[in-house]
């Protein structure tokens, strides 16, 4: 029988620092049944790369996520939807409905993200420059998030002034799926996510009748096609998606390359003398830091998994970001290295045909940011008010609440 973990995910201290729990877990038990849970947590790379190369017998559909009850009992609580306005689309879809969605929203998406690069920067230097000015900021709130809620705001065509609402809706969204919300923060989160589905809906009304050209309008103009068979509701439920989706993570990424300053300096300070090293940079610390840690599946049959029996409907919690920490795939997992010879490979973004559909969303924004940061600060004096860093609470989403910085 295996041993229990000493840990529990839902510890502070845990969520704070979760790599000791998850190397418990890669040496003792890879696919571990949480007792008393109802679910597997699954640890390790190759396992859960080999759940994302089967997606018929591990589905995305997955009406639950976890959560602490009153008791302090960790339970799959279930959410009881199965309608696609609710969520039920893109990561949370299997095929065929799955490929329905993902493909035209491909073909609005990559080449949007290309021509963003220039409007973007621009947006990094405005911002910057006003904190210069002022000789201080939070860089989680003032650039980190706002540069990511500002740059999906403006692929999807929502207007630019409603960018710090879209960021709370973000930031409720991603602690409803974080698992840690009392019963009181859950009905008002709950009420949060109507009005923020209300809202899309209402730019949705709005757009079909003026059409931008942006990645709402070409769904607009898809939604009048003959060809197309995306429901109102889909194509809601896919906006809802990428604009949660695309802000926590992003904004995550950017204030994780500057706190790693801190731990790597001289490594930074090479980067900040050669900016081609950036994207390397960046891709290390979405291995070393995953913005998001884990997704769920269930089995749509019984099945084995590295040699643990799976009974059919069983929940799972793919670890992504212990996954990346495995020494198995990574060698020298902690470190980071700028030359590491297989660097993509990391599950940052997922993998399968769930693959992050925002990955070079995100990767342009982060690489841009950095680039403008470094830029902008060569002949300045960047302190960092530096105490333990603190994140936000969730099983899921690992991105730093705040990081004060100051300029001279």
């Amino acid at each position: 029988m295996t041993e229990a973990c000493p840990f529990s995910p839902f510890d502070p201290t845990v969520m704070a620092d979760p790599y000791e729990y998850f190397a418990w877990l890669r040496a003792n038990a890879p696919v571990y049944e949480v007792p008393n849970a109802g679910y597997f947590a699954i640890s390790r790379y190759q396992d859960i790369k080999e759940i994302c190369k089967n997606p018929a017998i591990f589905s995305s559909v997955c009406t639950g996520f976890l959560r602490r009850d009153k008791g302090g009992q960790i339970r799959v609580m279930d959410t009881d939807t199965t309608d696609s306005a609710s969520g039920l689309v893109l990561g949370a879809a299997d095929a065929p409905h799955h490929t329905r969605h993902r493909g035209p929203l491909s073909k609005t998406v990559a080449p949007r993200v290309r021509q963003l690069e220039g409007w973007l920067r621009d947006l990094c230097e405005t911002v910057l420059d006003s904190a210069i000015n002022r000789g201080s900021m939070d860089f989680m709130e003032e650039y980190a998030s706002l540069v990511s809620s500002r740059a999906v705001s403006h692929l999807i065509g929502l207007p630019p002034e409603d960018a710090k609402q879209l960021e709370s809706w973000s930031a409720v969204s991603a602690q409803i799926i974080g698992g840690v919300s009392s019963d009181a923060e859950l009905m008002e989160n709950g009420t949060a996510i109507l009005d923020f589905r209300q809202y899309l809906a209402d730019k949705l009304s709005e757009a079909r009748e003026f059409s931008g050209d942006n990645v709402m309008g070409d769904l607009c103009t898809l939604m009048r096609s003959s060809d197309n068979d995306l429901t109102e509701g889909e194509i809601l439920g896919i906006l809802f998606q990428l604009v949660v989706g695309a802000h926590e993570t992003t904004a995550a990424i950017i204030g994780c390359a500057l706190q790693m300053s801190e731990y790597f300096p001289d490594i930074y300070a090479d980067v900040q003398t050669d900016h081609a090293l950036i994207p390397n940079y960046l891709e290390e610390i979405i291995r070393l830091e995953t913005p998001a840690q884990g997704n769920y599946r269930k089995t749509t049959r019984e099945t084995v998994l590295a040699g643990v029996r799976l009974p059919k409907g069983s929940p799972l919690m793919l670890m992504w970001g212990s996954a990346n920490r495995d020494e198995h795939e990574f060698e020298n997992a902690g470190e980071l290295i700028l030359d590491r010879p297989n660097i993509k490979n990391h599950l940052g973004f997922g993998q399968g045909i769930h693959f992050c559909i925002g990955a070079a969303l995100a990767r342009l924004e982060a690489r841009v940011a950095m680039e403008v940061f470094l830029s902008r600060c060569e002949k300045l004096t960047v302190h960092l008010t530096y105490q333990k860093p603190k994140y936000l609470p969730s099983l899921f989403i690992r991105r730093l609440s705040k990081l004060e910085v100051s300029f001279s």
